[in-house]
């Protein structure tokens, strides 16, 4: 077979694969003897490396964050803080919240509580806060007008307003804001 006979295919598997090189190359092999031995000097030139080992990552210089604590040199891990001074942050803001938790948990968990909220939601089972508009969905909780900590009445029905859940957490939420905003 004449090499003008030869598809595209047969002449592209047939010559060098070093780019811009057109030599042909002998079978069970991808370059031709100058490429070839150009990659074993190249391959020689390189540090043996043990079997299993894998070379490092280039990782692109950037500064080390140091922990916001004062006079503390260690290196921030999460949030800012390294290992020891984070791990003492949570703890404490964990300890806040379970206190603050447990009393409005209790609040939540008394038979007189569910008796009215049960009440409240037989006697108005629809959503009753308005944001953009009507809301038309089933109310599954219920809601203090004024909140407890400012001195809102507990079990008063006309202090409660039942909602639905996506609109009681909007309420909840633009009612933390404001409270944030105010301290």
């Amino acid at each position: 077979m004449a090499r003008s006979d030869w598809t595209a295919e047969e002449l592209a598997a047939l010559t060098c694969q070093a780019p811009g090189c057109t030599l042909l190359i002998t079978l069970n092999s991808h370059y031709c003897d100058h490429h070839a031995e150009q990659l074993r000097q190249i391959r020689a030139r390189r540090p043996a490396r043990r079997a299993g080992t894998v070379r490092p990552l280039e990782v692109p210089l950037v500064p080390t964050r140091l922990c916001l604590e004062s006079r503390c040199g260690n290196p921030a891990t999460a949030r800012g803080r390294c290992d020891e001074h984070r791990k003492a942050q949570e703890r404490e803001r964990s300890r806040v919240r379970r206190a603050e938790g447990v009393e409005r948990n209790r609040f939540y968990a008394r038979k007189h509580w569910r008796m009215v909220r049960k009440a409240k939601l037989f006697a108005n089972p629809l959503c009753e806060l308005e944001h953009e508009g009507i809301c038309t969905q089933i109310a599954e909780e219920v809601h203090h007008r004024v909140a407890m900590e400012d001195g809102g009445a507990e079990y008063d029905l006309t202090n409660l307003v039942s909602t639905c859940k996506p609109c009681h957490s909007r309420e909840t939420r633009r009612e933390m804001l404001e409270r944030r905003r105010a301290e």
